[in-house]
């Protein structure tokens, strides 16, 4: 998908380079790159990393521009879920239902009448969307670092308020009743808990007084000393071999 964007927008004789390494699948961009290109080469190789070029004029047959030539509808298997699922490629889960989602999704408590509920990085919209579908008069605001996913999110969930923000959002954006999230964890490839911990610490100051914070993550990760830190009540809802589902409840202002 963005091979095709790059490509709608290149003047006659452009080329694009693509960078990426070797455990990234870069190779398999060989494939699509010369779909589009009359040439494609190896421009460089070194330390696992590789430099693709496509060059010598975009074959403007079968070009894909606009968002709307890759959407997809699907449906995730969840009771309550629409079965014509907007998403997009490269959007968190695309297409299927992850194993954490699930998990928080069965796990979520009830929510009260009129309750405005926060789904932090909320991807396509699906926790957004059975926030809103199980409780009433529900306001449902999506945050998410992903513009795309936004883009589905919007098609998902109608009537919700679209958040693009990298991180928590400012506090003026609150308060909220709930936040509800499978948080991001990993920045590129590698493994950053502490993008979960920055949820927990940010949270207070978007909830209301009695407001609760729920989110999956694995459950090997040592949260509950950060959850305390924060938060007047901790608890786990649900877990299986590999995630774990929090609820941290009456947080403490001002830490």
């Amino acid at each position: 998908m963005s091979l095709h964007a790059a490509a709608s927008v290149l003047q006659p004789g452009g080329a694009i380079l693509v960078y990426g390494a070797k455990d990234e699948g870069i190779q398999a961009a060989l494939g699509p790159l010369g779909d589009l290109f009359q040439e494609t080469a190896t421009v460089s190789i070194g330390d696992r990393c590789r430099v693709l070029k496509g060059f010598g004029g975009v074959a403007v047959r079968g070009l894909r521009t606009p968002l709307v030539a890759w959407k997809s509808w699907v449906s995730l298997g969840y009771p309550g879920l629409p079965s014509d699922w907007v998403s997009y490629p490269g959007v968190f889960a695309h297409n299927r239902l992850d194993k954490g989602t699930r998990l928080l999704l069965d796990a979520l408590p009830p929510i009260p009448p009129g309750a405005r509920v926060l789904d932090y990085g909320s991807g396509s919209g699906v926790v957004g969307y059975v926030a809103w579908s199980r409780g009433e008069d529900v306001v449902v605001e999506l945050l998410d670092v992903d513009g795309v996913a936004l883009e589905a999110a919007k098609e998902n969930v109608p009537g919700s308020n679209i958040h693009l923000y990298d991180g928590l959002p400012p506090a003026e954006v609150g308060p909220f009743d709930a936040i509800f999230s499978n948080p991001p964890f990993h920045r590129g490839k590698a493994e950053d808990p502490e993008m979960i911990v920055e949820l927990i610490r940010g949270a207070p100051a978007l909830l209301l007084a009695k407001g609760m914070l729920v989110f999956v993550a694995q459950r090997r990760l040592p949260l509950k000393n950060s959850l305390h830190e924060h938060f007047r009540e901790v608890s786990v809802l649900a877990e299986d071999s590999t995630f774990r589902v929090w609820m941290a409840q009456e947080p403490t202002k001002g830490t």
